[in-house]
């Protein structure tokens, strides 16, 4: 509750009236066109449904991301 999030599963930070006390930023280093069926990210795990354009974030597990993290963590 310290940084803004709530640690009971029956309540949300919201509903306890928590507010986040810092932010993250990154910038767009590179965007990459890509192909349908095209696997991307750290072992491969996620594959283009389509053909499309992909951006690269300037962040990573050296910036304090944990790398235990689940396919699909939310970010906001």
């Amino acid at each position: 509750m310290l940084y803004g999030a709530s640690s009971l599963t029956q309540m949300s930070a919201a509903q306890l009236d928590l507010k986040p006390v810092m932010t993250l930023q990154t910038a767009l280093i590179a965007v990459h066109p890509r192909c349908k069926g095209d696997a991307i990210g750290y072992g491969g795990d996620w594959r283009c449904p389509e053909g499309m354009p992909v951006g690269v974030a300037a962040i990573g597990y050296g910036d304090g991301y944990p790398r235990h993290a689940t396919s699909g963590t939310p970010y906001w």
